[in-house]
């Protein structure tokens, strides 16, 4: 009921965490999977899948507050009307590391739909294959200010509409590329990749005869955590970037068998490459 949510996610400006849960298959109103207002809700490691909403926000309708998603699934989300996958009204909406892929929304907002004076920022992110009356991947209404690092737009500027044209920052290291999905139809959206990617149907690393150009794509100031070598030394964009199932990086060389000391990026030789990669990460703390 109403009331439960707003006890639990926080009409009253409280907050949520979220870690590790799956969404599919469910059907609202608004918010697909999850609707809530109010407060800060901060979801990471999740997947939400073929959730449908009539009014708003596919998989997520969330108002007045923070919302973020870091290391995120949204795939085959549909709304009716606003936001494929999430719908934000007045809130501020960030993602990180996040994956959206074949979302529609019948109106506005094929992945993102954004209205009154909401802001939101992405970065290590994909968008592919999202649909939208308007707004393929993001829709925004009002004085909503985009903001898009380091991540693959299928399409380019051309798939997200803005309410003003200096709305859209469009920053560095944004690519329009095909991600090369292992295999989108069947619903993995690891990356290709001729190094090795894992495949959670064999429970194994295997390899492709292409590479995603998503690989060590992300911002060269985000740690690559727990990405398996070779990782290139710079973190995936995408749902398993930054974690143990990134795709590895290829070199167009044999996969490195000996680990280097000194060789950071996996490249079998330790080079200025390695260097720039160490001062970018110099005196961090994780």
């Amino acid at each position: 009921s109403d009331g439960y949510k707003r006890q639990v996610l926080g009409e009253e400006g409280s907050s949520a965490a979220i870690r590790g849960c799956r969404f599919e298959g469910n059907q609202a109103d608004r918010g697909g999977a999850l609707y809530a207002s109010a407060g800060t809700l901060d979801i990471a490691r999740s997947a939400f899948r073929g959730n449908f909403a009539a009014y708003g926000g596919g998989a997520v309708d969330y108002w007045f507050g923070d919302l973020a998603f870091r290391n995120c699934l949204f795939a085959r989300n549909h709304t009716s009307s606003e936001g494929g996958a999430v719908h934000a009204f007045n809130s501020r909406l960030a993602a990180v590391g996040c994956t959206f892929a074949d979302n529609a929304a019948d109106q506005w907002g094929g992945a993102l739909a954004l209205s009154h004076f909401a802001v939101i920022s992405a970065e290590n992110s994909i968008f592919s294959d999202n649909s939208a009356e308007e707004g393929a991947h993001i829709w925004t209404s009002d004085e909503t200010p985009v903001w898009l690092r380091y991540s693959d737009v299928t399409g380019g500027p051309a798939g997200i509409s803005v309410g003003r044209p200096e709305d859209l920052h469009w920053g560095p290291g944004n690519i329009d590329a095909e991600p090369l999905f292992a295999d989108a139809v069947g619903g993995d959206f690891h990356l290709k990749s001729q190094a090795g990617r894992w495949d959670p149907t064999q429970n194994a690393w295997i390899q492709d005869e292409v590479t995603s150009p998503c690989i060590d794509a992300g911002d060269p100031a985000t740690s690559i955590m727990h990405e398996p070598f070779p990782n290139g030394g710079l973190v995936n964009m995408g749902t398993y970037g930054g974690t143990a199932e990134a795709s590895k990086s290829w070199f167009n060389a044999p996969v490195c068998e000996v680990i280097i000391t000194g060789d950071i990026n996996g490249d079998c030789r330790v080079d200025m490459g390695d260097l720039a990669i160490m001062a970018c990460h110099w005196l961090e703390v994780q």
